[in-house]
């Protein structure tokens, strides 16, 4: 029941329609028997000082941030944690009593799907596609893990220097940025042992695009697709046909929900129901 005592948590961007935390979120307070409710807010970019303002005077306990706010909201907060500062960006909020203190859970939402299949990152050669935001998550978790090399493959330029800039002192020598080709594609994922699409390519409506094609994949790959709606992408089903190993973009999705649910709950968070709700929401089910 929603009542006077409620807790408000959610999420601000532009588009937000899309997403699926308000479905996964409340299907974790509902879990926890926890008086939460979470609830998506559309937040146009030349408004967001203003929605700031707004969930500073409604006492909103946490919010998770996406595109376009994750850079720009800095500005708008209190404190930053370490991770943010480090990646100059955020994705969860989490209200301290009259502090609006800034995280990022991203890192560690890359990361669990990897350790939780054993994999030591230690010694690989990695190569990021894209260079948003979602390739900085990638690229601190990389040199945490301790690649041995990380190569980001971009079509933007200023958004490679961004990145470079954020991520020099995390990443050291490890980081090499070069422009997103068919020529690079193809000589990078031979050298690679690990390849992260960080792109939108493939995302829905556009389910036949590929990042990378077919017969560049191989059997001794892994390849991480962060786009989780199709739960399999055509590059992933390209990777599966060449006996690559895989990893689909909702696990991410889930991992850093959790991780934002802990800093606002201080509750340990129900990581199967929350997976249960993304597949709901993308028309799946656990086996499929």
């Amino acid at each position: 029941m929603i009542d006077g005592n409620t807790k408000i948590c959610g999420i601000i961007g532009d588009p937000v329609g899309h997403s699926l935390s308000p479905r996964m979120h409340n299907a974790a307070f509902k879990a926890r028997a926890l008086n939460f409710v979470y609830v998506a807010f559309n937040v146009k970019k030349e408004a967001l000082a203003e929605a700031v303002t707004g969930l500073r005077a409604l006492r909103i306990l946490g919010i998770n941030v996406t595109i376009p706010h994750k850079v720009d909201i800095i500005n708008h907060l209190d404190d930053l944690d370490a991770s943010a500062r480090r990646l100059d960006a955020v994705n969860t909020v989490v209200r301290n009593n009259s502090l609006l203190v800034g995280f990022n859970t991203d890192v560690e939402g890359f990361l669990a799907p990897l350790r939780s299949r054993g994999i030591r990152l230690s010694g690989t050669r990695v190569t990021v596609l894209g260079s948003g935001g979602a390739a900085r998550s990638c690229v601190a978790g990389l040199s945490i893990g301790g690649c041995e090399s990380i190569t980001v493959l971009g079509r933007t330029g200023s958004r490679m220097r961004e990145l470079s800039h954020a991520l020099k002192g995390t990443a050291g020598d490890k980081l090499n940025t070069k422009p997103l080709t068919p020529k690079t594609i193809k000589e990078t994922v031979k050298a690679s042992d690990i390849i992260i699409n960080a792109t939108p390519l493939g995302m829905h409506p556009n389910i036949a695009d590929s990042p990378v094609s077919a017969e560049l994949l191989r059997t001794d790959l892994l390849v991480y697709d962060l786009v989780y709606n199709p739960i399999k992408t055509k590059l992933l089903e390209y990777a599966e046909s060449a006996g690559a190993s895989t990893i689909p973009g909702y696990e991410m999705l889930v991992a850093q929900g959790s991780a934002a649910f802990r800093l606002w709950t201080q509750t340990d968070p129900p990581v199967e129901v929350m997976e249960r709700a993304v597949l709901e929401g993308l028309g799946a089910n656990r086996e499929g």
